[in-house]
């Protein structure tokens, strides 16, 4: 009987924990839909945000730190920790009047949103964070 050669079993082991382990990444996959998040924004928020908020807060934003720190139209693109990691620190935010910042205002007065509007983004991003 012939023995088969140490590197042919070694190469056939091996290719076989390739395909095992590609198998079992291809279901995975598979069984997590909620990492396919799409955020609901209500169109009140969404005015409100459109209105004082995606000027700096956007991809394509030329206010680096803004962006940086959030971007509203790649929300959906965020695990649902960090998505609720991020709706809190909005509602954190906004509710202590951090935002907008006061030296942007100071610049621009108008665009500084009434107490209703704050209200309206605060709990929505708290809503949404703790629906999550």
């Amino acid at each position: 009987m012939k023995r088969f050669p140490v590197y042919l079993i070694t190469a056939l082991i091996t290719i076989g924990a390739i395909m095992a382990f590609n198998i079992r990444n291809d279901h995975s996959t598979a069984e997590h839909p909620a990492d396919d998040l799409s955020i609901d924004i209500p169109e009140d928020v969404n005015a409100v945000l459109n209105e004082y908020c995606y000027g700096c807060h956007n991809s394509e934003s030329k206010n680096e730190k803004g962006r940086d720190k959030l971007s509203i139209d790649n929300l959906d693109e965020l695990s649902t920790g960090k998505l609720a990691a991020k709706l809190n620190k909005i509602a954190k935010e906004v509710e202590a009047g951090d935002m907008p910042p006061e030296k942007f205002l100071a610049k621009y007065p108008d665009k500084e949103p009434s107490k209703k509007d704050k209200k309206t983004v605060v709990k929505w991003a708290k809503a949404a964070a703790k629906e999550l």
